[in-house]
C-alpha cells in the first residue's frame, strides 16, 4: 500500500504566504505606519520645546504613542484573523482534516507569517521615522543607538499579541470578534503598563517599542520582555496546536 507523503513545514509556510498574497493587509501594514509618522512628525513639530531627551527621542515618543499602544497590536490582530479566514468559511474545516499535514506545521506556519509582517511593519515604520528625522524636520545629531532597539525588539515583544490573537482568530469565526478584542486587550495593556504590571501581551509590545525610555532597557527588563514574551508563545502554541488535533480527528 503507498503511504501518502506529509506535507511539511515549508509548504504550509508557501501555503499561508499565497493566502496574503492580495491581501487588504499589505494595505495596513503601509498605512499605519505612515499615519503614526504622520501624527507623531506633527506633534514633534508643535511641541519639540516641551519634549526633552534629544531631538531623536523626542520624535520617537510621539510616533511611538499611537503605533507601539494600538497600531501595531491591531494589525497583528488583522494579520490573524486574515490567517483563520480561509479555514472558518464554508467547509474547509473538513477540508484540511482529509490532507495530510500536521497540526504543528500548520500552527507555526501561520505563526512565522504573523513574524514576517511584524518585521516588515517595524522595518518600514522605523526606515520612515529616520527620513521623518533626516528630510523632514532636518535633524542634525546622529541617530540613537537607541533605534537598533526599535527595529529588533518590537517585532520579538510584539509576538505575544500575535500568538494570543492566532489562537482567538483560531477558536472565533468570526473575523472581527478578534480584532474587536485585541482593541480593547490594547487598552488593558496601557492600564497594565502603567500600574507595572509587565506579563499581559499588549504591555510586553509597549516595552518593546520602548516609547518612553530614553536609554536602552536594562538587561533585567530585556529578560522579562523575552521571557513574557516566550511564555505567551508557548502557551497558545500548546492550546492551538490541541485545539487543531481535535478538529482534525
Amino acid at each position: 500500500m503507498q503511504t501518502v507523503k506529509r506535507l511539511g513545514f515549508c509548504k504550509c509556510l508557501e501555503v499561508e504566504f499565497l493566502k496574503l498574497k492580495n491581501s487588504p493587509l499589505w494595505w495596513a501594514v503601509l498605512l499605519l505606519p505612515l499615519l503614526s509618522i504622520f501624527i507623531g512628525s506633527g506633534s514633534y513639530y508643535l511641541n519639540n520645546e516641551a519634549l526633552s531627551g534629544g531631538a531623536w527621542y523626542g520624535l520617537w515618543t510621539q510616533v511611538a504613542l499611537f503605533y507601539g499602544y494600538f497600531f501595531y497590536p491591531l494589525l497583528m490582530g488583522i494579520a490573524a484573523a486574515c490567517l483563520w479566514r480561509i479555514e472558518h468559511n464554508q467547509n474547509n474545516w473538513n477540508l484540511l482534516g482529509t490532507l495530510p499535514v500536521d497540526a504543528r506545521d500548520i500552527w507555526f506556519s501561520k505563526l512565522t507569517v504573523l513574524f514576517f509582517v511584524a518585521i516588515i511593519s517595524q522595518v518600514f515604520m522605523v526606515a520612515l521615522y529616520v527620513f521623518s528625522g533626516f528630510v523632514i524636520l532636518r535633524f542634525r545629531a546622529p541617530l540613537p543607538a537607541t533605534t537598533l532597539w526599535y527595529l529588533f525588539a518590537g517585532p520579538v515583544c510584539v509576538m505575544a499579541v500575535a500568538s494570543v490573537q492566532l489562537y482567538l482568530s483560531l477558536k472565533i469565526k468570526s473575523f472581527t470578534a478578534p480584532i474587536g478584542i485585541c482593541f480593547i486587550g490594547c487598552f488593558v495593556g496601557l492600564f497594565c503598563y502603567l500600574n507595572g504590571f509587565w506579563l499581559f501581551p499588549d504591555t510586553l509590545a509597549i516595552i518593546g517599542i520602548n516609547a518612553t525610555h530614553e536609554s536602552l532597557p536594562t538587561f533585567s527588563e530585556i529578560i522579562k520582555v523575552v521571557s513574557g514574551t516566550f511564555f505567551w508563545v508557548v502557551l497558545t502554541s500548546v492550546l492551538g496546536i490541541r485545539d487543531l488535533h481535535r478538529r482534525e480527528s
